[in-house]
């Protein structure tokens, strides 16, 4: 199954039989068969008729609504039955404390655990890179998790690390770009820009992934209930963002895949973005990405589109269950 991402200002996705075409101007971009498409990301100022959604959603297909700078909108997900047992003991279990604080820690240590891999890996590689006392840092941190008894202690825990890590990941880029700090809304340099960019298309991927099986992405552990996010698909992205997104970030940068004409300033946000044609060349790098297998994953034999899977339902069996929830962990190898 495949992606779609459709990126083209002013096209629009029509339906064509059995087959999904993008069109600009009488001129086709993209057409593909509705049995190899998983998922449809539309990004900006796209149009798309209604016997195109219509056709999607018979065949199953998530549609996704970002802005240009991977910011996601909304979703339009198929009216498949869904397992409403499931998300009523997901209410029930969010009601337990225990049962959200043990999962929380599972995810918090999992996230920075697999952050002290890739800095690990980086300093083997680099051994002149000055990575040691950042290391040391996080490796206290993970040592403090199992004692916090609290979602608000986890939350420290977790920021602490958190400021450690973005030290060390400036330490590690190189190339034609800086990076000082992690900044989110808006990112003001390219660095943040692809970190963000990719933090965007795992959420969307993890939130359409945990609708389709049943639970509420809106109701998690470590992030707690806040009107219109996602709570349990941010969960999910914890363990994926230095194994997957910030590793492949690092790669970008600094085998200057990446140019500066890649970027562009956002004048309405006031904030850096990538250019149309750099977020073409990102979006088919990154999904090659998504197919490959890490050596240092807890299961060789699944790529991360396998991984995503793997553990949304491990936290539907988690939820179901009551019991503890197994998070994506990498090693050093």
């Amino acid at each position: 199954m495949s992606v779609l991402y459709v990126t083209e200002q002013g096209a629009c996705i029509a339906k064509r039989g059995e087959r999904v075409v993008v069109e600009k101007e009488g001129k086709e971009l993209a057409e593909l068969h509705c049995e190899t498409l998983d998922t449809v990301l539309i990004f900006g100022n796209v149009q798309i008729t209604t016997q195109a959604v219509r056709q999607m959603l018979k065949h199953g297909i998530e549609m996704a609504l970002l802005t240009m700078s991977g910011e996601l909108l909304g979703h339009l997900t198929p009216a498949t039955p869904k397992n409403v047992f499931l998300r009523i003991a997901q209410v029930k279990a969010v009601e337990d404390e225990r049962f959200v604080v043990t999962t929380a820690k599972s995810i918090v240590e999992a996230k920075i655990s697999n952050g002290l891999v890739l800095l690990q890996e980086f300093l083997r590689n680099h051994p002149e890179a000055d990575l040691a006392d950042v290391i040391g840092s996080l490796r206290r941190s993970v040592e403090s998790v199992p004692s916090a008894e609290s979602r608000e202690s986890l939350v420290g825990v977790e920021g602490n690390a958190g400021a450690v890590y973005w030290s060390g990941f400036a330490k590690m880029c190189s190339g034609d770009f800086a990076f000082a700090k992690r900044v989110k809304r808006p990112p003001t340099d390219p660095v943040n820009s692809l970190l963000s960019f990719g933090y965007s298309l795992v959420f969307a991927r993890l939130q359409g992934l945990l609708d389709g099986v049943g639970l509420d992405p809106y109701i998690g552990c470590f992030h707690d209930l806040h009107y219109g996010r996602a709570s349990l698909a941010a969960d999910l992205l914890e363990e994926f963002r230095a194994p997957l997104v910030d590793r492949f970030t690092l790669t970008l940068v600094n085998k200057r895949v990446m140019k500066p004409d890649d970027f562009e300033a956002h004048e309405e946000s006031g904030g850096i973005r990538m250019t149309r044609e750099g977020m073409k060349g990102y979006l088919g790098k990154f999904e090659e990405y998504l197919g490959k297998k890490l050596a240092g994953s807890d299961d060789p034999a699944l790529d991360f589109l396998g991984l995503f899977k793997r553990q949304v339902e491990r936290m539907a069996k988690a939820v179901a269950d009551r019991g503890p929830y197994c998070p994506f962990r990498v090693r050093l190898t």
